[in-house]
């Protein structure tokens, strides 16, 4: 089918996967696409959440995306990565804590935008960066506090903060960001 939305001239584009949920605290996914001319990724996620008390809970998240180029553009032929990201959270009450790691290994970052344009689920995929940089190393921590108990149903408030470090820049030398 199209959309006739195809701004990025997509060539084609085979998927295949699905979600399982194990068990009420426990589920994963597992997806694979090929995208003609570009890449072919694996992308995987393991969740586990689980109630401690009534007001208390924890949760943990795994993601990794495997990409390997097949492309006659240079950027995407010498791709062959794993970007994974791993973040744990504990809840209580109206309040929420996170930490959070992602890593780049292999050639080449994180390659996106053909294939569903900014649509990744990563940890460390936020508002202005990614993090996925080749070789690139993040962490972030995070609160969160719902509104709802102190009379603001609908409300909520995050702040988080992460930093990324050991990728290469365009001029050679040790790229470091930080939002």
């Amino acid at each position: 089918n199209s959309s006739s939305q195809d701004s990025k001239n997509l060539p084609s584009i085979d998927l295949v996967g699905g979600s399982y949920k194990f068990t009420k605290e426990f589920s994963g996914s597992l997806y694979y696409a090929d995208t003609e001319n570009y890449f072919q990724k694996t992308y995987a996620n393991l969740n586990y959440a689980t109630a401690l008390s009534d007001s208390q809970g924890v949760a943990i998240d795994f993601n990794i995306y495997n990409t390997k180029g097949d492309s006659d553009i240079a950027t995407y032929d010498l791709l062959d990565n794993r970007t994974f990201s791993l973040a744990a959270a504990y809840s209580i009450g109206a309040h929420k804590f996170t930490v959070a790691q992602q890593t780049v290994t292999g050639t080449g970052g994180y390659k996106y935008g053909i294939d569903g344009n900014s649509t990744m689920f990563l940890a460390n995929t936020v508002q202005i960066s990614d993090f996925n940089q080749e070789d690139e190393r993040s962490w972030q921590v995070r609160y969160d506090l719902n509104m709802a108990p102190y009379g603001f149903p609908g409300l909520s408030f995050m702040a988080r903060y992460l930093r990324g470090d050991n990728f290469t820049t365009a001029t050679g030398g040790e790229g470091k960001e930080w939002e």
